[in-house]
């Protein structure tokens, strides 16, 4: 079943549980399994249907598979029970036989028959089995522990030559994702590429908690049980040389295996790390392509994003970032975004500006008024953002005097990490987005402050002349305010030095967005008769802005240039509609609003 397809069969399934139809449920859920083998909701649908059922036993085993695939949290969030947990394979405990008393004559019997034994046994000495020569050769060999691993045992593993196989083939086929190819070929890479990130994700030593990747250990990815049995043997003959050499120091060769090692492998079954990389962030494009928000959401949080070779490493996290903002942006999923241009921020300890111009870009990217930038956390984050900035750059007898209430440990503790840096200032454009928050919160008092504060570290910004502007006009509009023409004058002021500094630069293009956001100011105070003529001003220079496009750098195919004549036709559309003016409406509509 195609993934595409994964919500409607979910869905489907729904309706047959509804209608007392286990067995046809069951049906689609199995079947969403066969076609996908990393699907979680399908496992977790299925393991809830056996527990409605009382198969409480064939639920077990779907939730093992679940938390094979490392998504414990996706049990805890279906509130579904937790599996036991299970021992690692070749560790698991053996119940010895309990011995029974002998009595005496057995004891003198057993004792017969050990000493025949040992005299059998000291006969055949001299010519040793073929399998005991091998050991004793793997015993006192010289060879490098890199070599050993290599050639540990001579039976076939037959998951990891599968594994390898797979690899293969996916290098055979990374040219269909290099260069056009038909939906079956794409899809046969899909299932590949599945398939070997299947085992990627299993690797423990991608995903260590808080450390970076530092090699796969004393037993790498085929984990075979020669390399165990080798090490014991390795032991024992260290305690065999110790004791008959007492006088020669013998190094310990399980200190020498755990040594750091300088040169960390960088491939995983033949295949680099950086072209595994690419592997994760193209599957997750394609998925994006498609709509599948949740395989691709997958692959970009769980492995991405916490797979130890990429998160320690600059360029793997910035180029996973990359990826993971456009299929962000894809799905106009704004909290995503913003979560990710949080966590960049949080990176750099909050102090770096450009994270804070990413939130800015996301923000304007996403659209819709379910918007993430509206919401409390990111007025919660910009708020810390602001008061770290001001407890930095304010000198120690000032700052003793503010009380920064709970947060003032974690202040204290950043200063002595960082030290106190000379000359620093603080940034315009932090102090603008927290206002932008408190703005569009309706909280204009509150937002005003950081404004101005912002305009006496730039007082060129044509961005910030315009904030401060509409802040006043629309808390001079509010039902409550203490002198409404005060703050119609103030806004309009602010806005007339926005206007010049904008016009300054001779572009049309700059020249039209003025003019759109003076008309817009007179519409909103109800000036129609000024807001008329400034809206028919950016009509008559769209053909400037779009000349100016063409004749300047080239616009990707795709884009479009940022004209205002549309938004500005349609404003005169409503104007003229509510004034019942309906031909004027119709005309503006028919010249500027036609598809």
């Amino acid at each position: 079943m195609a993934a595409a397809n994964e919500s409607f069969a979910l869905g489907f399934a729904d309706c047959f549980e509804s209608l007392h139809r286990q067995g046809d449920a069951e049906d689609i859920y199995r079947a969403l399994i066969r076609g996908d083998p990393l699907n979680v909701q399908g496992r977790l649908k299925l393991a809830r249907l056996y527990e409605r059922t009382d198969c409480k036993e064939q639920a077990l085993v779907i939730l093992k598979e679940v938390m094979g695939l490392g998504r414990k949290d996706a049990i805890r969030q279906a509130k579904l029970p937790m599996p036991p947990s299970v021992r690692k394979p070749g560790r698991r405990r053996v119940e010895k036989p309990v011995r029974p008393k002998l009595s005496k004559q057995e004891k003198a019997k057993e004792a017969t028959l050990s000493e025949h034994l040992s005299i059998s046994a000291l006969q055949q000495e001299s010519a040793p089995s073929p399998s005991r020569a091998g050991v004793d050769a793997r015993v006192t060999s010289t060879e490098p522990p890199t070599t050993r691993v290599a050639h540990a045992s001579q039976t076939p593993d037959v998951p990891r030559n599968a594994m390898l196989s797979t690899c293969n083939r996916l290098k055979e086929l990374w040219h269909v994702v290099e260069g056009e190819a038909d939906a079956s070929a794409i899809e046969e890479w899909m299932h590949v590429a599945t398939t070997a990130l299947h085992e990627f994700r299993r690797e423990r030593a991608f995903f260590g908690r808080d450390k970076p990747f530092a090699g796969y250990g004393k037993h790498p990815s085929g984990r075979l049980a020669e390399d165990v049995k080798y090490a014991k043997a390795e032991q024992e003959a260290l305690k065999t040389l110790r004791r008959l050499e007492p006088e020669v120091r013998h190094a310990d060769p399980s200190r020498v295996a755990e040594e750091p090692n300088s040169q960390l492998p960088t491939t995983y079954y033949g295949i680099l790390f950086g072209d595994w990389h690419r592997l994760i962030v193209t599957l997750a494009l394609l998925y994006a392509d498609r709509g599948d928000q949740a395989h691709c959401y997958d692959l970009l949080r769980e492995v991405l994003m916490k797979a130890s070779v990429y998160y320690y490493d600059d360029a793997f996290a910035a180029a996973s970032l990359a990826a993971a903002l456009h299929c962000a942006l894809r799905f106009n999923d704004s909290a995503y975004a913003m979560e990710l241009a949080r966590d960049c921020a949080a990176k750099t300890d909050l102090r770096a500006s450009v994270p804070y111009q990413l939130i800015a870009a996301t923000t304007r990217m996403c659209h819709g008024t379910d918007n993430e930038f509206y919401t409390h956390a990111t007025k919660a984050f910009m708020a810390r953002a602001v008061k770290l900035m001001d407890y930095n750059v304010m000198p120690a007898p000032l700052r003793q005097r503010i009380d920064f209430g709970v947060q003032t440990p974690s202040l204290v503790s950043r200063l002595a990490k960082y030290g106190q840096e000379e000359n620093l200032t603080p940034d315009a454009g932090v102090l603008t987005i927290y206002g932008n928050t408190m703005a569009i919160s309706s909280h204009f008092t509150s937002a005003l402050p950081y404004y101005l504060r912002a305009l006496a570290l730039e007082p060129e910004n044509f961005s910030i002349n315009l904030s401060i502007g509409l802040t006043y006009v629309h808390q001079a509009m509010k039902r409550q305010t203490e002198n409404r023409h005060y703050g119609i004058q103030q806004g309009l002021g602010f806005l007339q030095r926005y206007y010049d500094l904008r016009v300054a630069s001779g572009k049309a293009g700059h020249a039209q967005e003025a003019e759109f956001n003076r008309a817009r100011t007179w519409d909103v105070l109800g000036l129609t008769h000024l807001a008329i003529p400034g809206y028919e001003k950016v009509l008559a220079m769209s053909e400037l802005v779009q000349a100016e496009a063409e004749a300047g750098p080239t616009v990707p195919e795709g884009d479009e240039v940022e004209d205002f004549a549309k938004e500005a036709a349609f404003a005169l559309q409503r104007i003229f509609a509510v004034a019942g003016n309906e031909e004027a409406a119709v005309a503006i509509a028919e010249q500027w609003l036609v598809m």
